[in-house]
């Protein structure tokens, strides 16, 4: 991971986590210096409708 994200960063690109669930791999992408991450750890998916709902009335 932390070659990705020395690529990432020498390319002038920030870097994204996928899939992340817990605490501990935050720690990780942390110490990795990934930029930004999203997973169930943040929220659970939304179907498309209720995210508009939710979120842009």
């Amino acid at each position: 991971m932390r070659f990705v994200t020395s690529i990432a960063r020498s390319l002038g690109m920030v870097s994204v986590a996928e899939g992340v669930e817990t605490p501990e791999q935050i720690a990780f992408l942390r110490q990795c210096q990934c930029d930004h991450f999203q997973g169930c750890y943040f929220g659970r998916p939304l179907a498309s409708l209720q995210f508009t709902t939710d979120n842009l009335s």
